[in-house]
């Protein structure tokens, strides 16, 4: 039986349908409506679209909590200073509504201490619509009844951004307004949260001393951790003929910064270099000036780069190259910032005009004993061995081992783990001849554990760009996994599929959200295992970007959004285009501001807003222009002002002195 609502939405729009037609001059075409015609649905459909509430973040909030509470409508009219939002049930209060746009909502609330458990229906009501509540959306659970505790914390030292698991009780099933502080600062990057377990990321700002748990119900007592200075670890780099590499630091503190990097070369000899980088700016080495050249292991190297007075440096090694003397192309990554037992890499291919890499680097005094187990896109697995030489790199190549052939046993996944107990770093460059002769190479660094998800900024379905999506799962189970686009038009699309253990998948993008040039094919996504099996991901995409500048770019998806984001490298010289990518996966939309820090040691700032569920594209050189000169290259950090975390990619597209064209991206730090 209809509702009251809905019985008089029929009324009306039998009423405006007439009057309409009484008002429209004899032989004109009508004017387009938004209600159904009689003449061509069955009397249901002359309704009008009933407004409910679809979905609201965070789903779960415990007693004591105040949160933000967003909400998503569809067929709704959310009006600042007119809508409100509701929770069913007692003990909850509505501090106050705020509006995005006219589906998208955020009220403040408070769960009293003493408020009933259980579920609650959510709801947006503006004026006289009431929409269809969304049914039991948000969970209430009691406060534990002590304060939290900490167990251990693993592991216990190391710089800002180092991944920190705790592990005690009494956290909570939810986060809601508690938080975790590293000697009184609050983390702003959480991967994890469950009543036992926290993963999360040491906060720019951090020193030594304590951790904590804070919640309304107490605050836990504190284990020591300790912040080191930063270090970045690069495995891959060469000095060789037709390979330029550097390094490029930026220093988003207002101290200048102190730096060492130590060269490991491929010989098993190292080198130093020293230098300062300036307050808010930012510093490229060109390594062949300190190296030389030569067409030998000698000028093959890994690298270390350390801050050693304190101050906060992010860092990347982009590489620009003639590979074999008929690919060219360029690279980049973001350095690790530690060695680590293993590493995981969901792409890699033998198919012919491939050509697979892995660089690893042992940064430690003794030697590492390695394992290299590839995950073939067949099902199949296959294994090999090598000892890397102390504070010295090795490259393997991957056809030696697999062979080449043209089909999805000579694609392959890779786990690279240190057997004896000695940490590596490990990177997995490839070079290539994609598809119609686009030329080029993509890198990245492993992760370092498999993850329930992951993020990417970038992506594109526009002609002359061809997006993939490639799925590890190094588990021993088959992994359910669902991907979730969120595209430049607001618009989203869902796909789902499943890996089989101990293999890798490849997602051709195109095959599900088509091809146009237009910004609903641009995408950001979301790619997430839903059956518990952790998995490992990778965004490649080979291009021609206008049509003259050929190559591909790739990189491992972020395992959470964040308030901000960080990057090294940029330049907006001739020849050169550099863009930042930004996802908002979250329900409201996003303020952000980017801070670009010139090499000439000035600063300017844009801000800019991302609407829910979207992703936006700055193209840099509209904000600082084109010359050639060191005021042209930047650093920059992206911050989200309104509490709504982000994702940030930053691709540059280059025709490099003029032989060498292509394109490399990376996930901020």
């Amino acid at each position: 039986m209809f509702s009251m609502r809905k019985k008089f939405a029929v009324a009306l729009s039998i009423l405006l349908g007439v009057a309409f037609m009484a008002m429209t001059p004899a032989g004109s075409p009508a004017a387009s409506v938004d209600y159904w015609s009689p003449q061509e649905s069955g009397p249901e459909e002359h309704l009008l679209a009933q407004p409910v509430i679809e979905t609201c973040s965070p789903t779960a909030v415990h007693t004591g909590h105040t949160v933000d509470l967003h909400l998503r409508g569809s067929n709704t009219n959310f009006q600042n200073g007119v809508s409100r939002a509701t929770v069913s049930g007692a003990g909850v209060t509505i501090n106050s509504t705020r509006v995005s746009d006219s589906t998208h909502a955020t009220s403040s609330i408070t769960i009293a201490s003493g408020a009933p458990s259980g579920a609650r229906d959510v709801n947006v009501i503006t004026g006289d619509e009431i929409p269809d509540p969304l049914v039991g959306g948000l969970t209430v659970y009691p406060a534990p009844s002590s304060s939290p505790f900490l167990n251990t914390r693993s592991p216990a030292s190391g710089p800002v951004g180092t991944r920190v698991t705790l592990n005690g009780g009494n956290f909570g099933n939810a986060r809601g307004s508690s938080e975790v502080t590293f000697n009184g600062v609050p983390v702003t990057t959480y991967i994890y949260w469950s009543d036992s377990e926290i993963i999360c990321e040491v906060p720019f700002g951090a020193t030594t001393g304590p951790i904590q748990v804070v919640t309304p119900w107490g605050t836990s007592g504190g284990l020591t951790f300790t912040v080191t200075d930063f270090v970045y670890y690069f495995a891959e780099g060469t000095c060789r003929p037709d390979f330029d590499t550097y390094i490029c630091i930026q220093n988003p503190e207002d101290t200048e910064a102190e730096v060492k990097i130590t060269y490991m070369k491929g010989d098993g000899t190292t080198e130093e270099q020293t230098l300062s980088v300036a307050p808010e700016s930012r510093a490229t080495v060109t390594a062949k000036d300190i190296l030389g050249v030569g067409d030998d292991a000698a000028h093959d190297f890994s690298a270390k780069v350390e801050s050693t007075n304190g101050v906060d440096i992010v860092c990347e090694r982009p590489m620009y190259f003639n590979y074999a003397g008929f690919i060219n192309g360029g690279s980049i990554v973001v350095g690790a910032l530690a060695p680590s037992a293993q590493f995981y890499f969901a792409e890699g291919s033998c198919r012919p005009n491939f050509y697979p890499y892995i660089c690893i680097q042992n940064p430690s005094d003794s030697e590492a004993n390695v394992k290299i187990t590839y995950m073939k896109g067949d099902g199949t697995t296959e294994w090999e061995t090598l000892a890397v030489a102390p504070q010295s790199r090795s490259t393997v190549t991957v056809k030696d081992k697999l062979g080449e052939g043209d089909d999805v046993a000579h694609d392959f996944s890779a786990r690279v783990e240190s057997t004896n107990g000695v940490d590596i770093v490990c990177e997995r460059p490839m070079y290539f001849n994609y598809g119609p002769g686009w030329t080029g190479g993509h890198d990245v660094m492993g992760a370092v554990a498999p993850f329930d998800r992951f993020y990417f900024a970038e992506g594109s379905c526009r002609p002359d760009f061809d997006p993939y999506i490639c799925i590890q799962n190094p588990r021993n189970a088959q992994a359910e996994v669902k991907i979730t686009y969120m595209k430049g038009d607001g618009t989203e699309q869902e796909q789902f599929l499943s890996v089989a253990e101990h293999s890798r998948k490849t997602v051709t993008v195109k095959e599900i959200l088509g091809e146009g040039d237009g910004v609903a094919y641009d995408f950001s996504a979301r790619v997430e295992s839903t059956n518990g099996v952790d998995i490992v991901c990778e965004r490649p995409m080979y291009f021609n970007y206008h049509g003259v500048w050929t190559g591909g770019h790739d990189v491992m998806g972020a395992l959470a959004p964040s308030p901000d984001f960080y990057f090294a490298e940029g330049t907006c010289r001739p020849d050169f285009d550099s863009y930042i990518c930004i996802q908002n996966p979250e329900l409201a939309h996003a303020e952000v501001k980017i801070t670009y820090m010139k090499g000439d040691g000035s600063t300017e700032e844009q801000t800019l807003a991302v609407a829910a569920h979207s992703r936006r594209t700055v193209t840099v050189k509209d904000i600082l222009g084109e010359g050639d000169g060191v005021a042209y290259d930047f650093s920059a950090r992206v911050e989200s002002t309104n509490g709504v975390d982000i994702v940030c990619e930053r691709p540059v597209y280059f025709n490099y002195q003029g032989w060498c064209t292509g394109g490399h991206d990376v996930m901020g730090f």
